[in-house]
């Protein structure tokens, strides 16, 4: 009735403009528009409100609707089912009924990189402090207390763009230990009144760390990295760099520590692995009470943050790392240890999304082959310069570093100019070969056979495995991602072994002798070049490397 009124009213005003008539607007006609338009806002808004109430419980059950990972190695008779939580988050369950214990693992996208500059090491002061109470479970011993009951253990470390919390118990004490350990990312409370306990807790890891001569000698190498890249910065953190500097400069720890975790701790950028004799739904059943209620915007000390968390994860890869007047060195490093080492540090692309070939996989093989005609047959049969070699590969955002080390036999130490020029020479051969279709092919079978029937890992160290994993592979491919090769790329592989060369690197020549004094073969450094790392302690020169050893 109201409608046909309005619909009458409106048609008298059309034909009084059409006559040129003026308009004149009545308050009873005001007031039916007004009702009209006042009831279907009302009416608008109440639809709205259904939706948005029920249309989250008409949403797929993500447990449900979790998909197996059939692409597995044939030996494997675990189960493995994944799927998405309504908060983002990104869950793994693994069922293996032959299981004795069940474990988890938290891994999130966010690592040592993005320490801010003035505080190093916070990411790792971060993975401490984490343990230490919750707002459900606000007593700091309580996890530890809990896992010792339950037969457990539990773990972390910080890598360059990950952090992983792991922990193993027993499989009946399942439900409580996901609450719990949900509640670390759910409502951590980071109380002052523990960071100092903490913090004295990095410093000795660190103390420990600087008597580690791997450790001090990669300090180095990387110290000599551009200083606006995170790659050179010191990422162990301490007492002095996360307490006592920006205390001086009016820096509160603990806000920073709360705006870490805010930044980067969101589910988006969060994974969790689950394990255990359960039915995999099952696990992600119980998972879903506790890790699916973790809100997709980081909580601290139980109140919502209003800092930003990017559900992309940073990129390092600008600036770069490794420009080239940072490369072509010579490092003369003190050594610790009574024999010398010679290190080559490669700096490459990064190679993270070429998984599927592996190019410097097969460029590995090449150079640690034993057999005759190799750089290790030639180095240590031959000439007898040393006693033996490796190699290590890192990758991430900021590029991919490909490391030589040549362990120096007494002949080796006197004369490792020597030593360098024929891997270079032996480097040359190999760019010149190119990438061998039929090694490659041999070395993917192998991988492969290795994969299907290799030996499985035990709870713990598969949760730790599968949770670094999956925070830079996708996770169907999650399962062989590091250990097959799917596809051959002979380009890429002969691309990477054209840039093995001495403009590309930085060579370290660690021996225990002292610096200033003579070193076999090397040129003798004045006093002056010496310099000391800071935070490491390590006696250190730096010069161009055709000083010391002109390209072959």
């Amino acid at each position: 009735m109201v409608n046909n009124d309005v619909d009458a009213e409106m048609a008298r005003e059309v034909e009084q403009r059409k006559r040129g008539k003026p308009v004149v607007v009545t308050s009873s006609s005001f007031m039916r528009v007004f009702f009209v338009v006042a009831i279907t806002t009302l009416i608008g808004t109440f639809i709205y409100s259904l939706y948005r109430y029920y249309w989250p419980l008409a949403a797929p059950d993500p447990v449900a609707i979790a998909q197996e990972i059939m692409d597995k190695p044939k030996g494997d008779s675990r189960t493995y089912m994944v799927t998405t939580f309504a908060n983002g988050l990104e869950v793994l369950a693994v069922e293996d009924q032959n299981s004795l214990s069940s474990a988890l693992a938290v891994s999130v996208q966010s690592g040592s990189f993005d320490d801010p500059e003035d505080f190093p090491g916070l990411a790792h002061f971060l993975e401490h402090m984490l343990f230490l109470g919750t707002k459900k479970y606000p007593d700091p011993n309580a996890w530890d207390e809990f896992i010792s009951r339950h037969g457990g253990k539990s773990n972390a470390f910080t890598a360059s763009e990950a952090t992983v919390f792991y922990t193993t118990f027993s499989s009946e004490a399942a439900s409580e230990a996901m609450d719990r350990f949900a509640d670390f990312f759910r409502a951590p409370l980071f109380k002052e009144e523990w960071m100092d306990r903490e913090v004295l807790a990095v410093t000795s890891e660190h103390q420990k760390n600087i008597q580690d001569p791997a450790r001090r000698n990669d300090a180095v190498l990387t110290s000599l990295a551009d200083p606006a890249s995170p790659v050179g910065v010191f990422h162990t953190g301490d007492v002095e760099s996360l307490k006592t500097l920006p205390e001086k400069q009016g820096k509160n720890p603990l806000k920073a520590l709360q705006q870490q975790f805010a930044r980067h701790f969101c589910t988006a950028r969060m994974r969790v692995v689950l394990f255990g004799p359960q039915a995999a739904k099952d696990q992600l059943k119980m998972a879903k009470t506790t890790f699916g209620e973790i809100p997709e915007t980081p909580v601290g000390d139980g109140e919502q943050s209003s800092s930003s968390c990017s559900s992309t994860q940073t990129s390092h890869a600008v600036p770069k790392a490794w420009p080239p007047e940072r490369l072509g060195k010579w490092v003369d490093i003190q050594g610790t240890s009574p024999k010398s080492t010679l290190q080559l540090s490669f700096s490459l692309p990064d190679l993270q999304q070429e998984y599927k070939s592996r190019p410097l996989d097969y460029i590995q093989h090449m150079l640690t082959y034993q057999g005759k005609e190799s750089l290790f047959y030639t180095l240590r049969d031959v000439l007898g310069l040393i006693d033996d070699l490796s190699v290590d590969v890192q990758m991430d955002s900021s590029g991919s570093t490909f490391m030589l080390t040549l362990f120096l036999a007494q002949a080796g130490a006197t004369q490792p100019d020597v030593v360098l020029s024929v891997t270079f020479l032996y480097l040359a051969l190999l760019r010149r070969s190119g990438a061998d279709s039929k090694v490659e092919a041999s070395l993917h079978q192998a991988w492969e056979l290795k994969w299907h029937f290799g030996e499985k890992k035990d709870p713990f160290d598969s949760v730790q495995d599968l949770g670094e994993k999956l925070t830079r592979l996708p996770v169907k491919d999650v399962l062989w991602g590091d250990d097959i090769a799917k596809q051959s790329n002979p380009d890429l592989t002969n691309r990477m072994i054209r840039q093995l060369v001495p403009s590309q690197a930085n060579i370290a020549f660690i021996d225990p002798s002292k610096l200033g004094e003579p070193r076999g073969s090397v040129p003798v450094l004045k006093k002056s070049e010496i310099s000391n790392l800071a935070h490491y302690g390590v006696s250190y020169a730096v010069r161009p490397m055709a000083e010391v050893a002109p390209s072959p």
